[in-house]
């Protein structure tokens, strides 16, 4: 695909921990510590000229690459920019150790290394662009590379993602085992997506299977559970899938004062994330009948009182206090306009834009030589704004909220 150049870029084994998770870690060499720095200010002026001049001198600097492709795409450039994020990851490929096996599903990358962190965002780039092509299986399959490298933590957030692909890709069995398997665990429910997207792998499979009763009543149940936690999502759903919406729904306490009342930003933003990214799945009239079917039963509920309602109520008060830093960095990567960002203006325009090597800057004191280049290459407002402690995180949140 591309000729290679040699990049100053390798890995190394680092630790065997239970049951079977190998870590290994990328290694940056002294010259690419060098280049690096000369990336950094030449991003800090501002002038996309000067990072091209960067990659003419070293054509793999991955970071370079990265920061290239992001503005090809703002200049609807998007071939281009996928190219871009394809050489990026075709460096860092030619540098994996001889035991870093992706294919074992038990190599993992800690994000938190500051030469880690280009191979996760190159992925997930390669994801949005694979995935804008239709390519939803192999978006489904990078997901699951992605999330392999980091299940606990998933510092990119894929779990936002994941279900689209896996609806979009027809894996509905494989979609519900997941959730079984982790729903104990981590709360998926608790992830409007998922919510969501459980609830229709079920009916689809049921379709599949001829209209399975059993089938249709557990996409039935939790499809209204979904509703009753998160209420906010049906009108926005609706009126984005051009529905005519029943008066009895969009004249009902529940999902209008009751869906807006005291609802958390970060709330807000998970609804508008999944209703701008899967309102595509819903546009079958078969679907569409279904869901207000059972919003109708949904508002049956309300009017008898079901206890449940209650306790989806304590359930958004308590939880969605401020969205983890991993769906923050999904966030900014997945670019979705109509989704308002969760981070200060100053710091989006800084990442997003001009850093997207970079979507959101690091908190712990840097212990290595390029993560000390990282911060040095900070604007002064910023690096002022570290060193006084005041980044809008505070810890590396849990992967759900």
């Amino acid at each position: 695909m591309f000729g290679f150049l040699p990049s100053g870029i390798s890995m190394k084994y680092v630790e065997t921990k239970p049951p079977d998770n190998v870590f290994f870690s990328f290694v940056h060499s002294p010259v690419y510590q060098q280049v690096q720095h000369k990336f950094l200010d030449a991003v800090e002026t501002f002038n996309p000229d000067n990072v091209v001049a960067v990659i003419n001198s070293h054509p793999y600097h991955v970071d370079a690459l990265i920061q290239l492709s992001d503005m090809c795409k703002l200049s609807e450039d998007l071939q281009m920019a996928a190219e871009l994020n394809e050489r990026a990851l075709y460096c860092l490929e030619c540098a994996f150790h001889a035991n870093f096996n992706l294919a074992r599903g038990n190599c993992r990358l800690d994000y938190k290394k500051q030469e880690n962190r280009p191979f996760f965002i190159t992925l997930f780039k390669h994801m949005m662009f694979v995935g804008q092509r239709s390519c939803y299986r192999t978006s489904l399959e990078l997901c699951k590379l992605i999330l392999s490298l980091d299940p606990e933590g998933d510092p990119m957030g894929v779990l936002l993602c994941l279900d689209f692909y896996a609806l979009r890709s027809a894996k509905y069995s494989w979609f519900i085992s997941l959730f079984d398997l982790w729903e104990s665990t981590r709360n998926l429910s608790q992830l409007p997506n998922f919510a969501f997207s459980v609830a229709m792998a079920y009916f689809l499979l049921a379709q599949e299977r001829g209209g399975d009763s059993d089938l249709t009543s557990s996409a039935d149940h939790y499809l209204q559970e979904a509703l009753i936690y998160f209420p906010g999502a049906l009108m926005p759903l609706l009126e984005k899938c051009l529905v005519q919406v029943d008066p009895i729904i969009s004249g009902h306490l529940f999902f209008t004062t009751v869906a807006m009342k005291d609802v958390r930003v970060s709330l807000q933003q998970l609804i508008q994330l999944y209703v701008h990214r899967n309102y595509h799945l819903w546009k079958d009239q078969t679907l569409l009948d279904w869901l207000v079917a059972n919003a109708l039963q949904v508002i049956t509920r309300f009017q008898i009182q079901d206890p449940v309602f209650n306790e989806a109520q304590a359930n958004r008060d308590k939880r969605y206090i401020e969205l983890p830093r991993n769906l923050v960095r999904h966030f900014l990567l997945s670019d979705i306009k109509e989704v308002p960002g969760a981070l200060p203006i100053v710091l989006v325009a800084h990442y997003c834009r001009n850093s997207a090597h970079q979507p959101e800057p690091c908190i712990d004191p840097p212990s290595n030589a390029a993560a000390r280049l990282v911060h040095s290459g900070m604007p002064q407002k910023l690096r002022e704004m570290w060193r006084r402690g005041q980044w809008p995180w505070t810890s590396e949140a849990a992967s759900h909220p």
